[in-house]
């Protein structure tokens, strides 16, 4: 992986070139240190066309994004000299799990329309149907929320806990690399629901929302509770020891007209656990996601 270090000027810069640093610059302080960002930009671009360049001497090429691995793998290997790829790689060929080589721009671009379409034609009428189709948005888009935090996601697992009862939560999300979480469970309600009761005195949640939060914490007392591991363990392939609770529902605007109340509530309820997120945030989540990748994109 590309490494980018920053010395005093005091320090003499070629005496850590030669350590195997990819780029060595200057500290001059925080209050200067966003000139420095597109040094790190154009280092991460280098990284990624030598990584596109290695590949493309084994056989395996690289388009605009789409990378097609057919020739390589189906072809007798030869040990082809490289610097990033490991030899490993070589011995035991498979696909790269990096993002920026496995999301198609045009693509992102596409879903971010649609999502937004989505968003504007919701309707109260029919709720249940209406989470569906946001269902079935993720399925067809998996990577709006697998981003470039989750390696895998498994839709409505089923978790049996007596004869002929089980929960499924919407979405189970593995996180790339992660010290604080090692699984994040995900469900996904309708962005017209509301929060808060639009009362003037004692606000209160929505009844709708406490059983959207009751919901959440039945998993949560299931993926705690010893007595289902092997079940768990056998379900994932490994038994997650640190589990995040997300719940995607509502819009923006209204969240943070009432998060004073949401804090109070929810910390009085013991739900301060659950990490709310909007349809909005989410969106802007896209948007930023695929700024990134104009920004670092590599012909």
């Amino acid at each position: 992986m590309p490494i980018v270090l920053l010395i005093l000027p005091v320090e003499d810069q070629r005496l850590y070139k030669r350590q195997g640093f990819s780029k060595v610059l200057l500290d001059f302080g925080a209050d200067e240190l966003n000139k420095q960002i597109p040094h790190f930009y154009s280092t991460l671009k280098s990284w990624r066309k030598k990584v596109v360049d290695e590949l493309d001497n084994l056989g395996i090429k690289y388009n605009s994004g789409l990378v097609d691995y057919s020739y390589y793998f189906s072809k007798t290997k030869q040990y082809v000299p490289t610097k990033v790829l490991s030899e490993n790689f070589q011995i035991i060929p498979r696909k790269l799990n990096y993002y920026w080589l496995n999301q198609n721009q045009r693509q992102i671009e596409l879903a971010i329309d649609e999502f937004s379409k989505l968003l504007r034609q919701t309707y109260r009428g029919n709720p249940k149907k209406e989470e569906k189709l946001y269902h079935q948005f993720f399925n067809e888009n998996d990577f709006f929320l697998l981003r470039d935090n989750y390696s895998k996601s498994w839709y409505e697992l089923t978790l049996p806990y007596g004869k002929n009862k089980s929960y499924q939560p919407d979405y189970s999300l593995k996180p790339n690399m992660n010290y604080k979480t090692d699984l994040n469970i995900l469900e996904v309600k309708l962005p017209n629901e509301g929060f808060v009761k639009n009362t003037k005195f004692h606000p209160n949640l929505y009844s709708k929302f406490f059983e959207h939060l009751g919901q959440i914490n039945d998993y949560k007392m299931y993926l705690e509770n010893e007595e289902f591991r092997n079940i768990i363990q056998q379900r994932y392939g490994w038994y997650p020891e640190r589990v995040q609770y997300s719940l995607l529902m509502g819009r923006e605007a209204e969240k943070e007209e009432n998060l004073d109340t949401l804090t109070v509530r929810m910390k009085q309820f013991g739900q301060e656990n659950i990490y709310l997120m909007t349809y909005d945030e989410l969106l802007a989540y896209q948007v930023r996601f695929l700024d990134r990748m104009n920004l670092l994109q590599i012909n």
